[in-house]
């Protein structure tokens, strides 16, 4: 069996990511917009997969919507648990954590619920998230990426126009909350608004939606990714030096840029294979399988 690209790029890519996102937290390298990038970029790549797997596995009726819904919980909740449990035993012995300050105790029923749920840590407004504890630590991200899947389960991942349609929706969500946090600003906001066009629930709307017009444009992308491929390159090292020097681009355009670099090296990798015994080993043969329609045979990754 010879190992997928794709595989390579979802697991090496998460791994990528998530050092990116570590980094700011845990040894800050003073350039937290690296993991503003890297989430939106995570975005993007969960766009793509489920609007792949919603067309290819599970199709958009009721029954393949619960199977859908039934996976992602099966594939996220029993983690999600153990950090819960892991944090409620933190917490017996420090009710309110030094180092992260929403990590604290849940006290009513619909605190209890949220954090139990994960659906309902973010809200349109930054200060929705800012004002609950979190048992887990930064699950807010993990409620915008359950409440985009639920979006495209729906049936926003059956089409490009919807597709397009989920992003104008972003556009114009993501506007009313910057004009509202203009109206009544709060510190929670973050210079230019940041955190009501990032820590937001209508933040996922863009990167999910870019990730699932991959899947649809694939084919006619590809050729022109692989021809200009320097050029992408370029573009993106060009992005990062402004970003790094020009102050208002980290809380503007950075998050952006992380999804759009994201999706042009998914394009260059999808249908390249290889295998070797480092890739093998470093990777593992599971995470390709192989699923059926009718006689064909596909490799897929695990969603």
């Amino acid at each position: 069996m010879r190992l997928s690209v794709v595989c390579v790029v979802i697991e090496f890519g998460r791994f990528a990511l998530s050092l990116l996102v570590a980094q700011a937290h845990l040894y800050p390298l003073n350039a937290p917009w690296l993991a503003w990038m890297a989430v939106f970029g995570f975005y993007t790549l969960s766009g793509y997969l489920m609007t792949r797997v919603l067309n290819e596995r599970y199709g958009f009726e009721w029954s393949g919507s619960l199977a859908f819904a039934l996976n992602r919980v099966l594939r996220l909740w029993p983690a999600y648990l153990v950090v819960v449990a892991l944090s409620l035993a933190l917490l017996a012995f420090v009710p309110r954590s030094p180092i992260y300050g929403v990590l604290r105790l849940p006290e009513t029923p619909w605190e209890w619920l949220v954090n139990f749920t994960v659906v309902g840590i973010t809200g349109f407004d930054i200060r929705t998230m800012a004002s609950l504890p979190a048992l887990a630590p930064n699950s807010w991200s993990l409620s915008v990426e359950l409440v985009c899947y639920g979006l495209l389960a729906l049936g926003f991942a059956s089409s490009q126009r919807r597709l397009w349609l989920l992003a104008g929706l972003g556009v114009l969500a993501l506007a009313a909350s910057t004009g509202a946090c203009f109206v009544d600003p709060s510190p929670r906001h973050g210079p230019y608004c940041f955190q009501n066009r990032y820590g937001v629930v209508q933040a996922g709307f863009i990167p999910f939606a870019i990730g699932g017009l991959i899947y649809f444009h694939k084919d006619m992308l590809k050729p022109l990714v692989e021809r200009y491929k320097l050029v992408f390159v370029f573009l993106f090292a060009l992005a990062i030096g402004a970003i790094g020097l020009i102050e208002p681009l980290p809380f503007t355009v950075a998050p952006f840029v992380g999804s759009l670099s994201v999706g042009v090296f998914l394009i260059y990798a999808l249908d390249r294979r290889f295998s070797n015994s480092a890739t093998d080993f470093l990777v593992g043969r599971p995470t390709i399988c192989s699923y059926r329609i009718g006689s064909l045979h596909r490799s897929f990754p695990v969603p």
